[in-house]
């Protein structure tokens, strides 16, 4: 293990501790759940003997450990790796449009929550474990307030995008951004009900295709509402701002792994109407994309958060 950590940070000799969890922790899908096990005792038997032996204190080793919890992804039963790159990515519009009436029209908070749930993930595309880390900030300015929405990126641990972190200023009315930000504390609140947050969105999966099913509508993964707003945004957005949107290193993902389309615009779905991306957010996308090698990691760029 060490040897490969090596071999993807240009050799390192000296091993640090952070840099070396996080490399552990963004090696999804290479080791079986049993290895898993294995690698996370002997690194947690590592870091209590270091800290025995006063290389850092009790604070940091728990913040580490705490880090292991959120380890690698295990391998799957098949082959076939489940990368985002394989997962189905369209989704008809108007099949969605017609299971968020289906929420709305059942008149109780459960549905006008999957309602929710349904356009605001349209809206900002964003990965769906990434609602569980989202926030909405308000920035006050000389030319009044401003709203964003924080979002994580959960494909930095292993070096796929620009940063932990995203800032789409928000474009929503005041009573839009009230709803945005209760929803975002209701999804935390039901989550946190749920051993992990993956049983949570098998769950939703789960409830999507019996809710289509029962009213006709072609079943589909909560996924596809990513490529769906990637797709609309295409139409009325810079490349660059739909990348940093998406939480992309380089806008050429979204050109090899995302949908096209020729649709025209939509009634209801228009992430132009929803964030604006500023010009400083698309240079940083334009510089990281310029380094794409996994090799080649001698360019580092932080994304300073709020």
């Amino acid at each position: 293990m060490l040897n490969s950590y090596s071999k993807d940070n240009l050799g390192a000799q000296n091993v640090q501790y952070n840099g070396f969890i996080d490399w552990f922790c963004g090696q999804h899908f290479c080791y079986s759940k049993s290895t898993i096990r294995s690698y996370t005792a002997s690194i947690l038997l590592y870091l209590e003997s270091a800290q025995g032996m006063g290389k850092f204190s009790a604070d940091t080793a728990d913040k580490l450990k705490k880090k292991l919890e959120y380890g690698p992804t295990p391998k799957d039963r098949g082959d076939e790796k489940r990368t985002s790159s394989k997962k189905l990515k369209t989704v008809n519009e108007k099949d969605v449009h017609r299971l968020i009436a289906v929420f709305r029209n059942s008149g109780n908070a459960e549905g006008l929550f999957y309602a929710n749930w349904l356009v605001f993930s349209a809206l900002f595309f964003p990965r769906p474990n990434e609602w569980h880390g989202a926030k909405n900030i308000k920035c006050e300015t000389d030319d009044g307030v401003i709203f964003f929405l924080k979002l994580p990126n959960s494909k930095n641990s292993n070096g796929r995008t620009f940063g932990p972190y995203r800032h789409l200023e928000l474009k929503l009315t005041g009573g839009a951004i009230s709803e945005l930000e209760l929803f975002i504390r209701e999804y935390k609140r039901r989550a946190s009900e749920h051993k992990t947050e993956r049983h949570y969105h098998d769950q939703l999966r789960g409830m999507i295709k019996r809710i289509c099913v029962k009213h006709k509508i072609k079943p589909f993964s909560p996924y596809a509402l990513r490529g769906l707003g990637m797709a609309t945004a295409k139409r009325s957005m810079d490349s660059l701002a739909v990348s940093y949107a998406a939480g992309h290193r380089s806008d050429r993902t979204k050109i090899e792994n995302y949908p096209r389309t020729k649709r025209k615009g939509s009634d209801w779905l228009k992430p132009e109407m929803a964030f604006r991306v500023s010009e400083d957010q698309c240079n940083l996308v334009r510089v990281t994309g310029r380094v794409r090698s996994k090799k080649d990691k001698t360019l580092t760029v932080r994304h300073q958060g709020f």
